[in-house]
């Protein structure tokens, strides 16, 4: 599949080239391993293991382990227990996060505290969190304490976030820093700890995190876009949802320094106004500024640092794998009037 941007033809990878790039690196076990453990030793409420196997994501971020482990001699069967376990610990933050945020859909699916109550989903979180220990303590120290780190940083930029809540004078550097905690460092996370269990060397392991942060910006970015160019039956999860918790994405903090309304804007925000009528003024002035387009190019750029780092290792199908991935993560086929043209200096920062 191919697009055309302002004359430039972009090749955008398919969902079956992304399926035959899971096939490849051994994902359908790494799904095994997910239904073997959760159907052991925890007698989990009837349904609730059926209804967790069948809401599968797009799998990012063990494919991310899998792929970086191809860098190295040691390679995806070394690297599967890992993957699942960093699977699994995703899994718990979703759990977690449809309690925080009161979340009734999940993966096109009812989620699991809107099924079962919140009280099965934080302790199937929690289930979740002692299953991928279980998982990364044969790997050592190092793995464990970057493990550590990911949570750690997960909570650090929900602590951030939850500061700056309904605040139209939010800062979009402190947006990227809590992006970089919330999400980035989980992706980096995954293509160094996949890197170093597979024995490459110190300064290709750095590379590989450094894309892996990078990727995980423009991962979030892009999903924030989404939020607001999509539907709900696309986006298999609430839309406009995180303004409704108070939460100012990138869209939105571009529209409140580009509006010509942005009084009007950062009253609604303020106010916690967000009402049907409110959240249509609010789609059209992010339409109108081109804060769409302006987010889709941040998203670009940080792709662009992603490729950077990707072109300073070996080649290799490992290498192409994560070029596809990339294109995968920055296709802007489902953004409307994106904008890949965008340099740093037309961004109003």
């Amino acid at each position: 599949m191919s697009l055309v941007i302002d004359e430039k033809t972009l090749d955008i990878p398919t969902h079956e080239a992304m399926d035959g790039i899971k096939k490849h690196w051994g994902m359908d076990s790494v799904y095994g391993l997910l239904s073997q453990e959760l159907s052991s030793s925890c007698p989990l409420p009837q349904g609730v293991r059926e209804h967790v196997l069948l809401t599968q994501g797009k799998g990012i971020r063990p494919m991310l382990v899998l792929i970086s482990a191809g860098f190295g001699r040691d390679r995806k069967e070394k690297a599967g227990p890992m993957a699942a376990a960093l699977e699994m610990l995703h899994m718990a933050t979703l759990a977690h996060d449809d309690v925080i945020d009161g979340s009734s859909l999940r993966r096109s699916r009812t989620s699991i505290n809107a099924k079962w109550g919140d009280g099965t989903a934080v302790l199937l979180g929690d289930f979740f969190y002692g299953k991928s220990l279980k998982l990364v303590s044969p790997y050592g120290v190092p793995v464990t304490d970057r493990f550590a780190d990911i949570i750690l940083d997960m909570v650090t930029g929900e602590f951030q976030e939850a500061e700056s809540l309904f605040d139209p004078q939010g800062k979009i550097s402190d947006y990227l820093k809590r992006t970089g905690k919330k999400t980035a460092s989980f992706f980096s996370h995954c293509c160094g700890i996949g890197a170093m269990i597979s024995g490459i060397s110190a300064e290709q392991v750095k590379h590989l995190e450094q894309f892996g942060y990078y990727l995980g910006v423009a991962f979030q970015i892009k999903d924030d876009i989404l939020d607001w160019c999509s539907s709900e039956e696309d986006r298999g999860k609430p839309v406009c949802h995180d303004l409704k918790q108070g939460v100012l994405t990138l869209p939105i903090l571009f529209a409140l320094r580009l509006s010509k309304k942005r009084g009007k804007l950062g009253k609604i925000i303020k106010n916690r106004n967000i009402t049907l009528d409110n959240l249509e003024f609010i789609k059209q002035e992010l339409i109108k500024t081109g804060a769409i387009e302006y987010s889709y190019g941040m998203a670009s750029l940080y792709g662009d640092c992603a490729r950077i780092n990707l072109n300073r290792l070996p080649g290799g199908m490992a290498k192409d794998h994560l070029e596809t991935v990339l294109e995968y993560i920055l296709d802007p086929s489902g953004v409307t009037t994106a904008d890949n043209s965008l340099k740093v200096q037309d961004l109003p920062l």
